[in-house]
């Protein structure tokens, strides 16, 4: 029986050739549009982030009194998170492991500050639109709560109508997207933090896609809809730093507009012999140097840095528009607005051409309602790679019109 765990140790250059020799098989990150790729080793941005956080490689965020240098990178990237949402005095950032997390934790507050204020809702629920991110049905379950989701609008963009109509005693919080991940759209997110103000409910944004993206294409003049706290009645956003904020995976933010929340979203315990324990996010021990790596590629970049990154997905994603709408037969599900681009095609199989764009490299997800192949936009690819990618699709398309290839995805996996 082979076993996988040696009886001597080997030396660490055999395990850093078979490190290398695995990476073969990964798809190259230019060609990737399914999550961020982070570039190749010698890019700067990722020297930045990889010098960072080596530094504080194994430093940890809890017990930060003997690491006074995490508290500092942490302490920094909150207040940087703040800046950018627009957040009020006495608002409170916690950098959480990814955007399931952040969602988690606004679940989490929904339902502790509901036994508060909303003593009634002795089974409490959160009313969002069909396309939020599953995270809220994942906290949901741990929490013992219901997620109810409503119909979108023919735009895929929330229906606040619906979500009106939805609203039941149980009710504590609801929800909007900047934009949705299944179609790129941004929710109304004035409409819905409005009907919560209205009926004395909580609102969280989940703009983990576009939390780092949207304002600052807003800054570029793009006529985008606003999410941040400088809407009235928006209680609490998720936003990832690990995607268009463009640090290292395994990192996210949860933000508050009241500190005061964090009551409800903090867990302390002093019932034991050592003293008191309290975190605000789900792990205790956590590694800072996912943190080092965010602060330094956003000390890096600057506002500067972040418009000239929103300017390239701009660039990117109307070459990518204006390409796929001169293939015949193909067209876009929806007007790409925050580095999401959406096509199906007309009278032929999308999802044979997901297949066919595989087999050339281009490593493709597909959207199932409506059939539709999605691509998340990436600021570190180039023109090239793109004149490269639509080349590929205009023959694959010709040859599933041909009925050469043939579908062999069965099932539209996040994955």
């Amino acid at each position: 029986m082979n076993t996988m765990f040696p009886q001597k140790g080997l030396h660490w250059k055999l395990l850093e050739r078979e490190l290398w020799e695995s990476r073969m098989a990964d798809a190259p990150w230019r060609h990737g549009s399914t999550y961020m790729y982070w570039p190749d080793p010698g890019d700067n941005l990722h020297l930045v982030a990889k010098e960072a956080a080596t530094i504080l490689y194994n430093h940890r965020l809890l017990g930060r009194t003997g690491n006074p240098s995490a508290l500092k990178v942490e302490t920094e990237v909150k207040q940087m998170v703040l800046e950018i949402l627009g957040a009020p005095e006495g608002a409170a950032t916690t950098l959480t492991a990814g955007g399931t997390e952040s969602n988690y934790h606004a679940v989490k507050v929904a339902r502790d500050w509901a036994r508060e204020h909303l003593p009634e809702a002795r089974a409490p629920e959160v009313v969002t639109p069909y396309t939020a991110h599953p995270s809220f049905d994942k906290a949901a379950q741990i929490l013992d709560m219901k997620i109810v989701r409503v119909p979108v609008g023919a735009d895929f963009r929330a229906d606040v109508g619906a979500m009106a109509e939805a609203i039941g005693a149980n009710t504590v919080m609801l929800v909007g997207s900047s934009p949705a991940f299944p179609h790129g759209r941004i929710d109304p997110i004035a409409e819905i933090a409005a009907l919560a103000q209205e009926r004395g409910l909580r609102c969280h944004v989940d703009a983990c896609v576009g939390g780092f993206l949207v304002p600052f294409l807003r800054k570029l003049g793009r006529e985008l809809e606003n999410f941040d706290f400088a809407i009235p009645g928006v209680s609490s956003i998720s936003a990832d730093l690990h995607k268009f904020g463009l640090a290292p995976t395994g990192i996210s933010s949860f933000s508050l507009r009241d500190d005061a929340d964090l009551a409800h979203q903090r867990f302390a315990f002093d019932n034991w012999p050592y003293g008191s324990y309290a975190t605000d996010t789900f792990a205790g021990s956590r590694n800072a140097s996912a943190v080092a790596g965010a602060w330094a590629v956003m000390k890096h970049l600057g506002e500067d840095g972040y418009l000239e990154k929103a300017r390239d997905i701009v660039r990117i994603t109307d070459l990518l528009q204006s390409g796929i709408e001169a293939i015949d037969g193909l067209k876009l599900v929806a007007p790409p607005e925050a580095g999401i681009v959406l096509y199906g095609a007309d009278g032929f199989d999308i999802v044979a051409v997901a297949d066919g764009l595989d087999a050339r490299g281009f490593k493709s997800r597909w959207c199932k309602e409506p059939p539709s192949i999605h691509l998340l936009v990436s600021p570190l690819q180039d023109e090239q790679i793109v004149v490269e990618y639509l080349d590929a699709l205009a023959g694959v398309v010709a040859e599933v019109k041909a009925g050469t290839i043939k579908r062999k995805s069965q099932e539209a996996i996040y994955a």
